[in-house]
């Protein structure tokens, strides 16, 4: 199994301040699911004098991608099962339609790699304003942790289902994602209750009683047209950069996913084009 440990500094700029220079020697130790303290020490105490001499020597790098999600339409629901038979499950992780129950799923993914050998020392993200509309739900994802939800499915949730089954959240206080598990389907996405007018919108880190709740957490309404904001705080967004685990992507990839949920419509699972910049900092020793 192969262990990634990734050093990022990461800041939201847009819909925020201009931030300071970022402090290397500030990073907070947290041990991640599999690691040690001492390993994930280690990790980061290697970036931060790899990205403190290349910022002193000016060395740094800098590459600017924009991340795209093109619209999808249409869920593929397990059409061969009743509606009752939720574990009827198809290739695409799918069930069969059913009112209020989340049964279908598309997610879609987008790596962005560094060169080889290369050290990550700080991405910037820059989500413009632009007009949306989805259906059911959405979530965006950074290294499988949740960045935004349309409705809060996390255990910290206000709706009492979501409370037991819903998303988990770690010691580091970052929602997991997770689909579907048929070996073990505590804490899942698939089969919920469809949380519509049940929990509200959710962004990591921010506190929904903040007077600035709305202006920084912005997500439209399903099957409405509206605009987005968002302002991670930049300690929520290192974490789930500098903690990786996953057998399926390289040591330098930034893992973004877009999901979107349907319940039993046609339509469902559907949104329209959705994208943001990053602009990426590293150096390449």
């Amino acid at each position: 199994m192969k262990i990634a440990l990734l050093a990022l500094l990461l800041s939201v700029v847009a819909c925020r301040p201009p931030q300071e220079e970022t402090d290397y020697s500030q990073l907070e130790v947290t041990a991640g699911p599999g690691f040690t303290e001492d390993e994930v020490k280690d990790a980061l105490e290697n970036a931060k004098i790899t990205c403190e001499q290349a910022a002193s020597s000016g060395r740094l790098q800098q590459r600017v991608e924009q991340v795209v999600f093109p619209a999808t339409r249409d869920c593929e629901f397990n059409e061969s099962a009743d509606d009752n038979e939720f574990w009827e499950i198809n290739d695409q992780l799918n069930g069969p339609r059913k009112n209020d129950r989340i049964r279908a799923a598309i997610k879609q993914d987008r790596s962005l790699s560094l060169p080889a050998g290369s050290t990550l020392c700080d991405i910037e993200f820059d989500f413009p304003t632009q007009s949306m509309k989805y259906d059911d739900e959405i979530l965006l994802l950074l290294n499988n942790y949740v960045l935004f939800m349309s409705t809060d499915y996390s255990t910290d949730s206000s709706y009492s289902q979501y409370q037991s089954e819903g998303l988990r959240i770690n010691s580091q206080g970052l929602v997991e994602f997770k689909w579907l598990d048929e070996n073990n389907s505590a804490n899942d996405l698939y089969n919920l209750d469809y949380g519509h007018n049940k929990a509200p919108k959710f962004c990591q880190g921010i506190n929904p009683n903040q007077s600035d709740y709305d202006d920084i957490c912005e997500i439209p309404a399903t099957e409405t047209t509206g605009q987005f904001k968002l302002d991670i705080p930049k300690s929520d967004i290192v974490t789930m950069g500098a903690l990786k685990f996953d057998e399926s992507s390289s040591l330098s990839d930034l893992d973004f996913s877009f999901v979107s949920t349907g319940d039993n419509d046609d339509g469902d699972c559907e949104h329209d084009e959705f994208y943001f910049n990053v602009t990426v900092i590293y150096s390449d020793n």
